[in-house]
């Protein structure tokens, strides 16, 4: 990770005042073709986690696509920062586009055994058919 994006996931700690989080935020949603990809669940940085889900909800749904498995992976626990909000935001993507790395998700909960996953996804994401 390059010490820009390193320094952006610093300012989203919660424990930044709010004025830098949400200024970040805003910095990074008016960069044009920004790579969200470091900004999925940064490593053990739980802190940062809500701050990184907000700005995946306001994407739109082509601007999600490349981030799709990442998303699901987010909701491995729903007790995790943004989860809830994440499952949300897919909640709001088009069923038909949604469908496929709905069934990757639960292949991959399936193939490694996670029920909890499993649960999560049955749980929290609407589909009509699974």
């Amino acid at each position: 990770m390059s010490n820009y994006v390193d320094s952006l996931i610093e300012r989203l700690s919660g424990r930044m005042p709010l004025e830098i989080q949400n200024s970040t935020i805003l910095k990074i949603k008016n960069t044009p073709n920004f790579d969200y990809s470091n900004f999925l669940q940064p490593g053990s940085r739980k802190d940062v986690w809500s701050n990184c889900a907000t700005l995946f909800c306001d994407l739109s749904d082509d601007q999600l696509i490349p981030y799709m498995e990442g998303l699901f992976l987010w909701l491995q626990d729903m007790n995790w920062p943004g989860a809830y909000e994440i499952s949300q935001r897919l909640n709001r993507f088009e069923k038909e586009r949604l469908q496929p790395y709905y069934q990757q998700a639960v292949d991959a909960a399936k193939e490694t055994g996670d029920e909890e996953w499993l649960d999560f996804l049955e749980e929290y994401i609407e589909l009509d058919h699974v």
